[in-house]
């Protein structure tokens, strides 16, 4: 079995080349290995540096918040053809294939709890998991904002009713994110860093279903989607991650 060179200084993916020693292994430099690029100050030049180095594919370990401009930029590194796998720990693409509703909701609502540091990031997957949940991203339609809280009125591509609110925490809070989803089901979705929870509770008319926790570690799974998008299968995470910042800068107009 061919081997693929993954370059990192992380010791989170350090561990996950281990785990996957069947079809990884450690690379000296960025030429023609998957480039893991840590998500922390200006990591869309990291990522744009690595491709211009010969990466065969990039993977972004959970990402700051950056202006539009720069992470719309990336674009051009798609263009020439190499793979970007976004590691989003509070959107994961294994935990979203089990919160897939059977039939869209007729109403969404996503509460966010975040320290002023991680507000941004955390506001920005809340707003992927309406995406990831509904369709599309979505609409804003009104925002109000308090000193430490804000609350956003939106609409889904599908014309579903959505909220959003957000408080931020004066002290140093591990974000979490609580989305509920109303239909011919009611789904229940808990991210909480503080304690590394990844919960989904589907209620049905047969009763409720809760899907098995995920116990891979979040580089290990980025790792294994980047070895897939290597050979071949598409990813589209640099688009939904772009989709996700633009709504979340109406939230912020401040800070965007």
């Amino acid at each position: 079995m061919r081997h693929v060179a993954v370059w990192t200084e992380l010791s989170a993916y350090r561990g996950a080349v281990g785990e996957l020693s069947a079809s990884t292994r450690r690379a000296e430099g960025q030429a023609g290995a998957i480039c893991v690029v840590p998500g922390a100050g200006r990591w869309w030049d990291a990522a744009t540096r690595a491709v211009d180095a010969g990466a065969c594919a990039v993977v972004i370990a959970d990402p700051d918040v950056g202006p539009a401009p720069a992470v719309s930029r990336l674009d051009a590194v798609t263009h020439a053809g190499v793979p970007v796998i976004v590691e989003r720990p509070r959107l994961r693409a294994d935990v979203i294939a089990d919160a897939q509703l059977a039939a869209p909701p007729l109403m969404i609502l996503a509460d966010v709890v975040a320290s002023a540091k991680s507000a941004r990031a955390s506001s920005r997957d809340a707003i992927g998991w309406l995406r990831a949940l509904t369709g599309g991203p979505p609409t804003v339609l009104s925002v109000a904002r308090g000193r430490h809280s804000l609350i956003a009125a939106l609409e889904t591509t599908a014309g579903v009713p959505a909220a959003l609110s957000i408080t931020t925490s004066r002290v140093d809070t591990c974000p979490a994110i609580d989305v509920i989803a109303i239909g011919d089901s009611r789904l229940e979705l808990r991210i909480d860093d503080a304690t590394g929870t990844r919960s989904i509770r589907q209620v049905r008319a047969e009763g409720a279903l809760e899907p098995a926790a995920r116990l891979e570690s979040s580089a290990r799974l980025a790792l294994r989607r980047a070895l897939a998008a290597v050979a071949g299968e598409p990813v589209a995470d640099l688009d939904e991650l772009c989709s996700d910042s633009s709504v979340d800068a109406l939230l912020w107009p401040d800070h965007a």
